[in-house]
């Protein structure tokens, strides 16, 4: 049974008080400074055709990849069912369909591998292809801070990072909870359009391995902060509750509590640790320049994982 209540201290750990405000306040209130992330569908299906040909052999891998993209996305293309969300507007209903269509090669891709392997390891195939096409976008939106006094600093590459879509009725929705003294910050998230979609049309480890791109990314871009998550949308949650805090020197490393809502989907844990190891090149160049980053970000102390 999923837990129902977002629970969280009556005050943050610095003694302050909460400041409290919808994500539609953060949009208003901190306007974008950059444009939009756009997928490049290109670069999408290059990644894909590589990993079906990695898994099924270079003849078998071949022909999928031609007959979904040239057959199945044309006469086995999903439909789109609205009743499957619960949407409060025509307005909302539009921006979920904009969002689903972007997800029909995806989709579709998948119900094309399930055909002839288990749909477990299609799910899987498919969340190898996605992890980093969300990595790429999260580079271009998040970037390293050595001297972080604030979450705040988070908070607006987040912004950045979500764009539109924290707008008024569109799919991403929750309240933030961040310290007067902007020591401590908590995200009660109850909404994400496309966990909501890949979930709904069957994809549910690749829906969690998305949304542990947040635990890959903040530890290894923040690692003066500390990010803890133990509950998600993505594996069947009735809420996120992301939580930051500026790192003290006498915090764990990597203290493993958290990474607990990795733990509720079978190995997921793994599949971010080693996802994590690659998106140490992904936004560094190599593990030797990210030590580098670490170690300063630690005041010169060794940063060992």
């Amino acid at each position: 049974m999923k837990d129902d209540f977002f629970i969280f201290t009556d005050k943050p750990e610095s003694g302050t008080e909460w400041k409290t405000f919808s994500f539609e306040q953060w949009a208003i209130n901190m306007p974008l400074e950059s444009q939009p992330y756009r997928i490049k569908p290109l670069n999408y299906l290059r990644s894909l055709n590589r990993e079906i040909i990695k898994n099924l052999g270079v003849t078998k891998g071949r022909f999928l990849f031609i007959k979904a993209i040239l057959w199945d996305i044309l006469f086995k293309k999903p439909q789109w069912a609205p009743e499957k969300f619960n949407l409060s507007s025509k307005k909302q209903e539009i921006f979920y369909r904009r969002k689903f269509n972007e997800n029909i090669p995806v989709i579709v891709f998948f119900q094309s591998l399930a055909r002839i392997i288990r749909s477990e390891e299609s799910d899987k195939i498919i969340a190898n292809t996605l992890v980093p096409v969300i990595l790429d976008m999260m580079k271009s939106k998040y970037h390293p801070v050595e001297n972080i006094d604030s979450v705040e600093i988070w908070l607006r590459q987040a912004r950045n990072y979500l764009g539109t879509e924290i707008d008024k009725e569109k799919g991403f929705d929750g309240t933030v909870h961040l310290a007067e003294d902007k020591s401590e910050l908590r995200l009660h998230v109850t909404r994400c359009v496309n966990v909501e979609i890949l979930r709904q049309y069957g994809l549910i480890f690749t829906a969690a391995a998305i949304c542990m791109c947040d635990h890959i990314t903040y530890h290894t871009i923040f690692p003066n902060l500390v990010f803890k998550r133990t509950h998600t949308l993505a594996i069947g949650d009735n809420f996120c509750d992301h939580e930051f805090r500026l790192k003290r020197s006498f915090d764990t490393v990597m203290d493993e509590a958290c990474y607990s809502d990795c733990s509720k989907v079978k190995g997921m844990r793994e599949f971010v640790r080693e996802w994590e190891e690659i998106a140490k090149v992904i936004f560094f160049g190599s593990r030797d320049e990210w030590e580098k980053h670490a170690n300063r970000c630690c005041n010169g102390e060794k940063y060992s994982c």
